[in-house]
């Protein structure tokens, strides 16, 4: 037996390698949904493996005579000068079969092109005779049922007791397998997933991406733990590698600026990271803060500044920014905390974009906090639009019951994740982005 496997890009082109190589004749012993190798593995659409076979000692048969096409040549076909009762009989049936194997390649097209008028066209040309059980027992003998897997993949179903449709009992398993939505498994464990989604608060246009995303990498016939999985690699990809402040020791000091709405705790936030560097990393740090509109804004800094044995700066302009950078330009870094910005009052963003454009920042920190709900990321993320690099810092992880918040923002503006933070506790509660934590939370493990 000759045994041969087809990588191809589709169905109809496996299929059409399999005729052209072995012959009507061959018999699909197994076909699957392959993934590419690499990255496009990832985002390329499946391959499809296909594996034929053939009898070795299979010789094709000449026709009997030029005008008569043997569609089954394990069956004797009488020439014309001997037609009796014998011809007519089978004659008919290879009307029959010709006429059924016309019909599988017409349902597979119209099928694949999915056009109402193509499947008009393949219901009218259909023979009425093939329509009821009873006809397809009569003409279609067991033996021949065989054949028919070069074009389905899978035997002929003709002890059906129910019509299909206008297509009849015959066809239901070959056009079964080209209809997506029969997968009902599939369409359950999507819609979970969707629902899982909207819970989390992640917009709806992004949903719907993962969604097409996981049917072009996997199909439409992957198990409810395949989807839960490819949606989280689809997510981990999405929301990318988090970049901390790297330190640049040929340059110092470091500045690293810190802006975002009021209350989302960008002083705490800029406190742990200062005692992350004087602390654990042994850096010398300098602390700056124009917040003088929030009360105890400052003496809640000193504090901070004082329990760390490192030198802080008040000022009330952006004016004042350049010089306090120069007192404190012999530490390796410095950050500068700013007043927090209501994203609805538009009026005093002149003042902070004042004060973004005269501070020398080598990073800019974008602070959030996770309860902020979708419409509230839409509007911060725009009224933040005028910077042009900065990176998310979100706040409160541990205060949110959903997670949708930082993938919404990556999504929606491209910045890179940082920093998150999840207490109140300086310098704990605080670290680098963990991305398969973060997915884990959205997702909630509800694939396993």
């Amino acid at each position: 037996m000759k045994i041969r496997r087809y990588t191809c890009k589709d169905m109809q082109e496996a299929m059409l390698k399999v005729k052209m190589d072995l012959g009507n004749e061959a018999v699909i012993m197994h076909s699957r949904k392959v993934k590419q190798k690499g990255l496009a593995g990832l985002f390329g659409k499946p391959m499809v493996e296909v594996v034929a076979a053939i009898d070795d000692d299979y010789v094709r048969p000449r026709p009997y005579y030029k005008e008569q096409k043997t569609v089954f040549p394990q069956y004797k076909i009488v020439p014309p000068h001997k037609a009796g009762e014998e011809h007519q009989g089978m004659a008919e049936l290879q009307n029959k079969v010709e006429t059924m194997e016309k019909m599988m390649k017409e349902i597979y097209r119209a099928v694949q092109t999915n056009s109402g008028s193509e499947k008009n066209r393949v219901h009218e040309a259909l023979n009425p005779s093939l329509k009821t059980p009873q006809t397809m027992r009569t003409f279609v003998p067991p033996k021949l049922q065989k054949q028919t897997e070069v074009l389905s993949g899978e035997p002929v179903q003709t002890a059906v007791q129910e019509p299909v449709g206008q297509f009849g009992p015959a066809v239901q398993e070959p056009v079964s397998q080209f209809i997506p939505a029969v997968n009902h498994q599939f369409a359950e464990s999507i819609s979970a997933l969707k629902e899982l989604l909207a819970e989390q608060e992640i917009e709806p246009k992004l949903i719907e991406k993962i969604v097409e995303k996981i049917k072009e990498i996997g199909g439409h016939n992957l198990a409810r733990d395949e989807i839960f999985g490819l949606a989280e690699r689809i997510m981990t990809v999405l929301l990318g590698d988090p970049e901390p402040i790297t330190l640049n020791d040929e340059k110092k000091p470091h500045i690293s600026l810190f802006i975002g709405p009021t209350g989302v705790g960008k002083t705490t936030t800029l406190a742990k990271i200062a005692a992350d560097f004087a602390l654990n990393r042994q850096k010398k740090v300098g602390l700056i803060t124009a917040d003088t509109y929030r009360i105890a804004a400052v003496e809640q800094l000193r504090t901070y500044a004082e329990i760390l044995n490192i030198p802080v700066n008040v000022v009330y302009s952006p004016a004042e920014i350049k010089e306090a950078v120069e007192r404190l330009s012999d530490n390796d870094i410095i950050l500068i905390d700013t007043a927090g910005r209501s994203h609805k009052d538009k009026s005093h963003f002149d003042e902070l974009k004042t004060l973004v454009s005269t501070v020398p920042a080598n990073d800019t920190f974008l602070v959030m906090s996770c309860n902020t709900g979708q419409k509230s990321i839409r509007e911060i993320l725009e009224c933040y639009a005028f910077i042009k690099n900065y990176r998310l810092l979100f706040t409160k992880l541990d205060e949110s019951s959903v997670s949708g918040a930082i993938l919404n923002a990556r999504y929606m503006t491209g910045k890179p994740l940082s920093y998150t933070t999840a207490g109140q506790s300086v310098p704990d509660d605080f670290d680098i982005a963990n991305v398969k934590q973060l997915v884990t939370g959205i997702l909630g493990k509800s694939y396993i």
